[in-house]
């Protein structure tokens, strides 16, 4: 009988990497989110080449973020959680988007995989006793600046706000 694998966190966070690129990249392309983001979103110039443009970036940034958390998973433990942040703010995103246009958004069917990544997170840190405001704060800012960043070096701060 094979050995059982035991589910860590290092599995979870690299899945949503792998989330993203397989299965929301897929999705968001498959049913056009640039056409879309382009008809709702009133983005200027938003084209399919600007949304394949835009993700090497997301790509660089979740993989940028895993590499940090590997050097040292203990000291670098909120990088690798807001990989897992980045999805759940994907997927609120998706999520707020859809229910204020009443309709599907590309993109939102995958991005539902995320609650559960996120959910059996917290399972294993609340099992090895690592669930603290501190490390969910520091978290959650890891996650805003890894869905940020990628955004601002993109369409660049002056494109984006005017500056």
């Amino acid at each position: 009988m094979p050995a059982k694998i035991k589910l860590r966190l290092d599995h979870l966070i690299l899945s949503v990497g792998i989330v993203f690129l397989v299965l929301q990249l897929l999705e968001e392309g498959v049913f056009d989110f640039a056409a879309w983001a382009g008809r709702r979103l009133t983005i200027p110039s938003f084209t399919i080449t600007t949304w394949l443009l835009l993700q090497p970036y997301f790509i660089l940034a979740l993989s940028l973020a895993f590499f940090i958390y590997r050097i040292d998973p203990e000291k670098f433990i909120a990088v690798g959680l807001g990989i897992v942040v980045w999805g759940l703010l994907d997927f609120l995103g998706f999520t707020g988007i859809s229910w204020f246009y009443k309709e599907y958004t590309p993109g939102l069917i995958s991005s539902l995989i995320y609650l559960p990544i996120a959910f059996l997170a917290y399972r294993i840190l609340r099992r090895e006793g690592k669930v603290s405001w501190g490390l969910g704060i520091r978290s959650s800012l890891a996650g805003i600046f890894i869905m940020t960043l990628p955004i601002l070096a993109f369409l660049g701060v002056d494109r984006l706000f005017g500056i």
